[in-house]
């Protein structure tokens, strides 16, 4: 595949300088990580008052969510070599907005459920995955500062969102909530996203990744094969796993929890950004 292929033509207009790049980037990570991951548990308390559907089946469609993100992830990575990252991020965007106004509607448990596709393909193509994608190509072998500097941004999603949005759970409801969270990924993300255009970086289009492989297409296969007979890769991949599981189920039920231990919400809020 080709350079050109993947972030814009050379005649788009207007490419953002590299500074501009980030700073897009760790805004929209921030809306994004808040709005998408990190406030599921501001409202699975008060989904179950107000729903009944109880707190394990609320959890597994959260669950689902991040279920389709996993599934979804490597698509979207390829998917961002062929087609700019203002397109594919800021559709994922839009999906977030729509998936969220979903959440908010939430007339029966059916739709609870299925409102996670959108959500869960919202997150394969918003999160970290396609941001870095974009840091990649952008900056090529140097995307190592770039992408500590969005992690940086995005790693106050929830110290941020956690508080606004339990804030806004008790003074508005949890249906307002997500109606507002809609908004911010339609009207701050999405048009974020639009302006993503810029140049691929030399040492990114160049890379092995992007060669075509030799004749049979042999070389590939037999790497990912001695990969998957090293040891050392299911390790990786179990701890990752493993810490992912730990993450998410801390991260759905945290507020719950404490709440149950009797913490006063201004405590809970400390604990949990």
């Amino acid at each position: 595949m080709t350079a050109s292929a993947a972030p814009d033509s050379a005649a788009a207009p207007a490419p953002l300088s590299p500074r501009q790049i980030v700073w897009t980037l760790g805004i929209t990570e921030i809306i994004s990580w808040g709005t998408l991951y990190f406030t599921f548990t501001v409202f699975i308390g008060p989904m179950n008052d107000s729903l009944g559907y109880g707190k394990p089946f609320l959890a597994g469609g959260f669950s689902l969510g991040l279920l389709v993100w996993a599934m979804c992830s490597f698509a979207v990575g390829r998917l961002l070599d062929r087609v700019p990252a203002r397109k594919v991020m800021g559709i994922g965007s839009v999906l977030a907005a729509i998936g969220l106004l979903l959440w908010a509607w939430c007339p029966s448990p059916a739709l609870f459920l299925l409102m996670w596709i959108p959500l869960g393909l919202a997150m394969a193509s918003t999160l970290y995955e396609p941001a870095f994608v974009v840091l990649r190509q952008a900056f090529g072998d140097g995307y190592q500062k770039p992408i500590v500097q969005v992690t940086l941004f995005a790693g106050f999603a929830s110290t941020i969102f956690i508080p606004i949005g339990q804030w806004l759970v008790l003074h508005l409801g949890w249906r307002e909530t997500l109606v507002i969270f809609a908004a911010l990924n339609l009207f701050i993300c999405a048009p974020l996203h639009a302006r993503l255009r810029y140049a691929v970086h030399p040492s990114y289009s160049h890379t092995g990744a992007h060669t075509s492989p030799p004749l049979g297409g042999a070389a590939s296969p037999s790497i990912t094969r001695t990969t998957l007979r090293q040891p050392v890769f299911w390790a990786v991949v179990l701890a990752f796993t493993a810490t992912a599981v730990i993450a998410s189920l801390l991260g759905a039920h945290l507020l719950p929890m404490l709440t149950e231990k009797g913490l006063p919400v201004g405590q809970q809020l400390i604990v949990a950004a």
